[in-house]
């Protein structure tokens, strides 16, 4: 396929700064290896002084294969990752930062170890929800040049000790000849900026810089990118920035022609995947955002099926008629991996998995666990497990120690241990035989199960819930993004009981999914988020959840109402303009009034904004 001729005059600019705003399915990647291409063969430029940089290990593999099909040059040195790309530039220079020459970057474990370590010497409550609190602190910092200025701007009034904790943090890495992961990029920058040496080499080393996704730059990234020269071209589209909660921001791509007055702007605005209607709905949606570089974006693929709206009642009513149409469509003679259902949160996914199973329907879930596969999840459905059968000793031992109750390993091996038939009689004889706290403990535990089996099913999940404080408990081991996730996921356990007249009914469903039923190379159904479907394409795509408080997420809702600095709802926005992109030939969406807990939800705002001609409006209400 040749080059449009956009995209010819993009790879042919040359001398100078130049953006590419790409919309979905343009081919901006074909740019880059192009214009790589182009700058070899036609100007004779040495391919390692080309620094090419993207965001992930596997766009940057994929630029490598291109560019080999396309050049026939193996694996070129300077086609990177941006994170590995200065590592190997900081490499000759790190006696000078400090480090010894056999110096290691350190992992996340390691990295939590130390927090564990400074928060106990100072006396800091040990709670592993304080542990990536700090952590993300650390990093969000190290985005900026001067990070303890930031620190004191933006999280010492929040957590009084984190400028200690900053600072022994580093000093820790350092006695141990550690870097972390964004130590990489901020001592790049101190570098560029500090040593004239180094910053000459990276001026003779690269003549242009090709940066991919630019869209989803942070702070420090987009200043490192910046001393490197005007030889620059970058390809992206802020239209599809949706990584703020990363410390990603798409004005740097927007405000590119300021940062780089000279610069000149290419338009890839032509969609080689998608229908033309699908494209045009797309497009109604993201019209509604306003600071961005605007495209019309357009498709030449026609397509006579308009995308459709559904209106449902309830999530079960959505899902059985999500199983009608996969059957229709596989009748139809689409393959199961040409079929995609996408969702903003997680929790979602656990309704369909059910009905898919029910359905001997194969599917996977794509960079996820299955619902009952999630910690929150395990932990609650332990007590069930145990109070259905008194002989578990998997979960009696987890239930026991989520939330910790002072009872050790070696107070359940002990019980183990202990003479008698089955794991009740043992429980029963260490308990008359014990009067040690431990025992006591778990004499308060044995009391709340006799109350537990005399209480209707329905009532029974809450009811452990309340007795144990599982909420406090996810308070405890949670940031603040995991501890809203996961407690919609356990708010969604208890909808799901309450499906259910008995314990045996409830348990035989739940017995239904199984994450290992499915092998990885047959035919799958695709089930995900919307942020892990971001560069992926599905002749049929679904996307459910089109309410108020889902998408846009509630938090995004109330931090709109109460910050003035910042625009998630545009966020909201982009991602649903992605999910409906991911679709080539078919798209479905839809919402219902009441999902899970939730009742009379109303309908998101970004369905009304988009122009009703665009799609066939369906609704199916009935009970």
């Amino acid at each position: 396929m040749s080059l449009s001729q956009v995209q010819q005059n993009a790879v042919e600019y040359v001398n100078g700064p130049c953006i590419v705003s790409a919309g979905a399915g343009s081919g901006k990647t074909r740019v880059i290896t192009h214009k790589f291409a182009h700058l070899v063969q036609t100007h004779g430029v040495n391919p390692h002084q080309i620094l090419c940089i993207t965001f992930t290990n596997k766009a940057a593999e994929e630029l490598k294969n291109r560019l080999q099909e396309l050049t026939g040059i193996q694996n070129p040195f300077w086609v990177r990752t941006i994170h590995s790309a200065c590592l190997q530039m900081i490499k000759p220079f790190i006696v000078e930062l400090g480090y010894q020459d056999n110096f290691t970057i350190t992992s996340m474990s390691k990295q939590k170890s130390i927090i564990k370590e400074i928060m106990k010497v100072n006396k800091i409550p040990n709670k592993e929800g304080m542990v990536n609190k700090l952590l993300m602190m650390i990093s969000r910092c190290k985005d900026y040049p001067n990070p303890i200025k930031h620190l004191e701007e933006e999280y010492a009034q929040a957590l009084p000790l984190a400028k200690l904790v900053f600072g022994r943090y580093q000093d820790i890495l350092m006695e141990n000849n550690f870097l972390d992961f964004d130590d990489i990029l901020h001592h790049a920058y101190w570098l560029i900026r500090h040593s004239p040496d180094f910053k000459q080499r990276c001026i003779d080393e690269f003549r242009y810089i090709l940066v991919d996704e630019y869209q989803d730059v942070n702070n420090i990234q987009y200043l490192l990118i910046k001393q490197f020269g005007n030889n620059i071209t970058v390809v992206g589209d802020d239209y599809q920035a949706i990584y703020a909660f990363r410390g990603s921001d798409p004005k740097y791509f927007i405000d590119f022609t300021e940062n780089y007055t000279e610069a000149q702007t290419f338009k890839l605005e032509q969609n080689y995947r998608s229908a033309n209607n699908i494209v045009a709905l797309s497009q109604s949606i993201i019209d509604n955002n306003h600071k961005q570089i605007k495209k019309k974006c357009y498709s030449n693929i026609e397509n006579k099926v308009k995308p459709k709206m559904v209106h449902f009642k309830n999530e079960f009513q959505e899902t059985k008629a999500i199983v009608t149409s996969c059957k229709k469509y596989l009748d139809d003679g689409f393959d199961l991996n040409e079929i995609a259902i996408l969702y903003r949160t997680k929790m979602s996914s656990r309704v369909i998995e059910q009905e898919f199973n029910r359905n001997s329907i194969p599917y996977k879930i794509v960079n996820d666990i299955s619902f009952f596969e999630r910690r929150e999840i395990k932990d609650v459905m332990a007590y069930v497990l145990f109070l259905y059968n008194y002989n578990d000793r998997i979960s009696f031992k987890r239930m026991v120690q989520n939330p910790r109750k002072g009872i050790g390993d070696k107070t359940i091996q002990n019980i183990f241990d202990t003479p008698g038939k089955t794991l009740l009689e043992k429980i029963d004889i260490s308990l008359k035989t014990n009067h040690s706290k431990a025992y006591k403990n778990l004499q308060t535990i044995m009391n709340m199960f006799e109350k537990a089996h005399s209480l209707p099913f329905k009532e029974l999940i809450e009811y452990f819930i309340t007795e144990i404080k599982y909420y406090d408990h996810l308070r405890n081991f949670s940031d603040d993004y995991e501890l809203d996730e996961r407690t919609m996921n356990v708010k969604e356990l208890i909808h799901m009981s309450q499906q259910y007249e008995s314990l045996t009914d409830f348990l035989d469903d739940c017995a239904l999914i199984n994450v290992d039923d499915h092998a990885d190379d047959t035919q799958q159904i695709t089930l995900m988020t919307i942020h892990a479907a971001k560069g992926l394409e599905f002749k049929v795509v679904f996307v459910i959840g089109l309410e108020e408080g889902t998408l846009p997420f509630y938090k995004a809702i109330s931090e709109a109402e109460h910050s003035s600095g910042t625009d998630p709802i545009s966020e909201e926005r982009r991602l649903f303009y992605v999910a409906c992109t991911r679709a080539s030939r078919v798209l479905n969406i839809s919402r219902c009034i009441n999902r899970g807990w939730q009742k009379d939800m109303k309908i998101s705002r970004f369905v009304t904004e988009i122009d009703s001609d665009l799609y066939n409006n369906l609704s199916i209400l009935k009970s």
